[in-house]
C-alpha cells in the first residue's frame, strides 16, 4: 500500500520510482543510477541502519541527497535517532498519498531551489553587466541618496521580504541601510555570512556618534559608514567611486578567467587549419563579448587512416555553459579512445555511448548539449555523419552551385537514456565543402522560423565558399554586415581537394 502511495506521488511530481527489497539490491542501484531522493523503510536495528546510511553517504554524489526514514508512529524516538546517523528527516507511518506527496514535494523543491540558487549566483559572478544599488528605507518616498546622480539603477526596499527577493533575483553590488531603516539592521549578518553574496553593506548616518547601532553593524560584518552631512554631488561621487571599483574588480576577475580559459590543455583553439589526405579542414571558434560560452570542437585521431571531427554546443549562456563544455570534452576524449580499439567506424554508436554515460552521471545529467560527429577517411570520398540535436550540416556542391542541408536524427545528449542515433553517408566530390556550425551563426536579432535562418545562412556560405578557411569566411560575413546571434560561434569547414 505504501509503495503505491509513494509511486503515485512521485509520478505526480514528474519522477519515476524504483523499489528495492533489500540493501544489496539498493546499493547496486545507487552505484549505477542517480536518484534525487531516497526513502528507507527499515526492518533492522538502529545500529544496522546507521551502517547502511553511512554506506549511502559514502557513494560519490549522495553526500547531500535527501534521505527520509519511514518510521511507525509509536517509534518516533527511533526516527529522531536516525537524524543523528545521517538521515535528513523521517515520516511517521501510517500515512496517505497526500501526506507523502507533501513530504516529497518539500524536499524536491529544496533540492531544485539549491541548484537554481547556486547556478544563478554563478551567472551573476561571471558577467560584465553593471550591478545595481539597493537602498533600505522606511518608505519608498524617503530617498537619502541622490539616486538620479548614481551611475547605475537604484532599487528602494522597505521590508525584509522585498530585500531578499531583490538580492535573489538581481545582480546587487551595494546595499545601503538608511537612517530610518531600523528593520534592516539585524539583517546585516545574514547578508554578509551567506557565501552566495558578494555585496558591500554600508550604513548611512546623519551624525558621527559611535553608538551601539554602529558597533552592532560592524560586529555583524558591515563594510563601512557613509555620512549624509555633505553636499549631494560629493555623496554621489563617493557612491559612483564604489561602483567604479566594483566594475574594476569584476573586469579584472573576468579577464583572469578568460586568460586561464585560453591556456587550458583541454580547449577549443580559436582557429585551426589542416591538410589531411584528400581533405582540407579548417575551423574558427569565437567568443561573444570576449567571454567563453558553451561551444566546443575537437579533432581526434583514431588511427593512421581515420580521424573524427566533433562540434557541440552546451545549453546555457557564457561561463556557466563553458564550464560544462570542458566536462563534455573530457567524456568525449575518453570514450573515443575506448571505442578506437574496436575499429571505430560508427559515429552514431559513439553518440549513444556518450548519451548513456552522461544521462547516468549526476554531475552533468541535467545539462544538455548538441553534438555532431564526422568520421573522415584519409583517402576516401565519403564521410559518415551523425548528430545529437544539432543544426543540420550544409553541403555546398561546387559544380551545381547547390546548397544541400544534411539532417540527422537524434535528441540532445543527456535528454533520454536510451536514445537512438543514425549515421548518414555524405558523398563529397572535389571542390565540394561540408559546413558544420553552431547557432551563433543564426541571426536572432530578427526572430523568424529556424528554416528561414538556415536558408539565409546557407546562401551566405554559398556566397563565400571560395574563401580558403573558416576564419576568412567568418571575416567576410562580418564585413558584409551579416548579423550574428548574441552568442559564441563555431564554424567547421571540410573541403575535398
Amino acid at each position: 500500500m505504501y509503495c503505491q502511495f509513494i509511486q503515485r506521488a512521485g509520478e505526480t511530481l514528474g519522477f519515476t520510482c524504483t523499489f528495492c527489497s533489500d540493501e544489496e539490491t539498493a546499493m547496486k542501484k545507487l552505484h549505477n543510477l542517480f536518484f534525487q531522493i531516497i526513502l528507507l523503510n527499515p526492518e533492522q536495528s538502529a545500529s544496522g541502519m546507521e551502517k547502511f546510511l553511512g554506506n549511502v553517504r559514502a557513494i560519490r554524489g549522495y553526500e547531500r541527497t535527501p534521505l527520509l526514514i519511514l518510521v511507525p508512529e509509536n517509534q518516533s524516538t527511533h526516527g529522531a535517532s536516525y537524524l543523528d546517523k545521517g538521515a535528513d528527516g523521517f515520516i511517521n507511518k501510517p500515512f496517505d498519498e497526500d501526506q507523502i506527496y507533501s513530504h516529497l514535494n518539500l524536499y524536491l523543491r529544496r533540492l531544485i531551489y539549491r541548484r537554481f540558487h547556486q547556478g544563478e549566483y554563478l551567472k551573476k559572478d561571471l558577467n560584465t553587466e553593471k550591478g545595481i544599488v539597493v537602498l533600505c528605507s522606511a518608505s519608498k518616498d524617503l530617498l537619502e541618496i541622490p539616486a538620479k546622480s548614481i551611475e547605475t539603477d537604484t532599487v528602494v526596499v522597505t521590508n525584509e521580504s522585498d530585500l531578499f527577493k531583490t538580492l535573489y533575483s538581481q545582480n546587487v553590488w551595494i546595499v545601503f541601510i538608511g537612517t530610518h531603516a531600523k528593520w534592516a539592521l539585524p539583517l546585516v549578518g545574514k547578508i554578509k555570512n551567506d557565501e552566495a553574496y558578494s555585496i558591500q553593506v554600508i550604513l548611512l548616518r546623519s551624525n558621527q556618534t559611535l553608538d551601539n547601532v554602529v558597533v552592532d553593524f560592524f560586529n555583524q560584518g558591515g563594510d563601512d559608514i557613509t555620512s549624509l552631512n555633505k553636499p549631494a554631488f560629493i555623496l554621489s561621487r563617493q557612491i559612483n567611486s564604489r561602483i567604479d571599483r566594483e566594475m574594476y574588480f569584476k573586469e579584472k576577475y573576468i579577464n583572469a578567467l578568460t586568460t586561464a580559459a585560453s591556456k587550458l590543455p583541454i580547449r577549443s583553439e580559436k582557429t585551426m587549419q589542416l591538410n589531411y589526405g584528400v581533405w582540407d579542414i579548417s575551423a574558427v571558434h569565437l567568443y561573444h563579448d570576449a567571454i567563453p560560452g558553451g561551444d566546443f570542437y575537437e579533432m581526434i585521431t583514431i588511427n593512421d587512416k581515420q580521424r573524427i571531427l566533433l562540434i557541440g554546443d552546451v545549453m546555457g549562456k557564457k561561463w556557466d555553459a563553458w564550464f560544462f563544455s570542458l566536462a563534455y570534452l573530457g567524456y568525449i576524449r575518453s570514450t573515443v579512445r575506448n571505442l578506437a580499439y574496436q575499429n571505430f567506424n560508427d559515429p552514431a554508436h559513439l553518440l549513444e555511448t556518450l548519451n548513456e554515460a552522461i544521462f547516468r552521471d549526476f554531475k552533468i545529467s541535467e545539462v544538455f548539449t548538441t553534438l555532431s560527429v564526422v568520421l573522415l577517411d584519409r583517402q576516401g570520398s565519403r564521410v559518415r555523419f551523425a548528430s545529437a540535436g544539432a543544426l543540420p550540416a550544409v553541403l555546398i556542391k561546387k559544380n551545381a552551385n547547390e546548397i544541400i542541408p544534411v539532417r540527422a536524427e537524434g535528441f540532445l545528449l543527456g535528454l533520454a537514456e536510451k536514445e537512438k542515433y543514425k549515421n548518414i553517408e555524405i558523398d563529397i566530390k572535389p571542390g565540394d565543402a561540408l559546413f558544420l556550425f553552431t547557432d551563433g551563426y543564426l541571426d536572432d536579432n530578427h526572430p523568424s522560423e529556424e528554416q528561414n535562418k538556415l536558408e539565409k545562412f546557407g546562401q551566405e556560405l554559398l556566397r563565400y565558399v571560395s574563401q580558403d578557411t573558416a576564419l576568412q569566411i567568418d571575416i567576410s560575413l562580418k564585413n558584409s554586415g551579416y548579423e550574428f546571434a548574441d552568442d559564441d560561434r563555431t564554424l567547421l569547414c571540410i573541403r575535398k581537394v
